[in-house]
């Protein structure tokens, strides 16, 4: 079962390319034909057993696609990476939110490193960020790591871009569109680049599903944005469905259920 799912994913990769290259349709505003668009084409499907086998050609074939509904997307590691920093952004003395946001891949620091500025901090009260910021410029010799003699100075400029990025965004999550502020977030921090070198591009896709979500909600404000994931989650939670929103820029191939 598991090959023909293959087999048919990949006749249907090929037949959207063709597609693509010389399918036309009609345009009813227009009454006048144009050339097909990804944006165009849906795929149906009964139920998510061997959806991967499609998501994976679509990803080997370069589609651009979006799933839509997926459940437990807020559940998977880089939704909770990427939320938790706007979160972040949204209030920088939020020192778990700055945990998490130090240990996960935007900086990867080592939990050792994490307690020793901590415990090392000459002001007890001040926000975790801050005490990062001052370990940073005080250290004179950077803790050791046994993995590999560079680990040290790597994670010594990873947490001066990060720190750098959280200050920046910080001041701009109000001002710009929550797609935007994530985008620049995860370019500046190489976010992408540490699933790409671990091969993980299910991580990838749920990356680009979620900034396409927060791109139909870009109107709201980030605390009203929160408030709704928050809410959506929820609702997954209870096997309720939810309202696709999509833009018209999103010029992607769409894969839904017929129910």
């Amino acid at each position: 079962m598991g090959e023909f799912r293959d087999r048919q994913a990949a006749q249907v990769a090929t037949r959207i390319q063709q597609l693509i290259e010389t399918g036309q349709v009609h345009e009813k505003e227009t009454d006048k034909p144009r050339k097909c668009e990804l944006r165009d084409i849906a795929i149906l499907y009964r139920a998510r057993t061997g959806l991967e086998s499609f998501t994976d050609k679509f990803d080997r074939y370069e589609i651009p696609h979006h799933v839509t509904g997926v459940r437990g997307l807020a559940k998977t590691q880089e939704a909770l990476d990427l939320i938790n920093a706007l979160r972040l952004l949204n209030n920088p003395h939020d020192d778990r939110r700055a945990f998490a946001f130090l240990r996960s891949p935007f900086v990867c620091l080592r939990d050792e490193v994490i307690a020793r500025l901590r415990l090392l901090s000459t002001e007890e009260n001040a926000p975790l960020l801050t005490q990062a910021a001052r370990f940073l410029g005080d250290v004179d010799s950077w803790p050791s790591a046994p993995e590999h003699e560079r680990l040290g100075a790597i994670e010594k400029e990873s947490l001066r871009r990060g720190l750098r990025v959280i200050e920046h965004l910080s001041t701009l999550v109000h001002r710009m569109p929550l797609d935007e502020t994530l985008e620049q977030l995860l370019q500046r921090t190489g976010y992408r680049l540490h699933l790409l070198l671990h091969e993980e591009k299910q991580a990838l896709s749920n990356i680009d599903e979620l900034l396409r979500f927060a791109e139909g909600y870009r109107d709201l404000d980030v605390d009203t944005f929160l408030e709704y994931w928050k809410l959506r989650d929820e609702l997954h939670d209870k096997g309720l469905p939810e309202a696709t929103r999509s833009t018209e820029d999103s010029n992607v191939v769409t894969l839904s259920t017929i129910h």
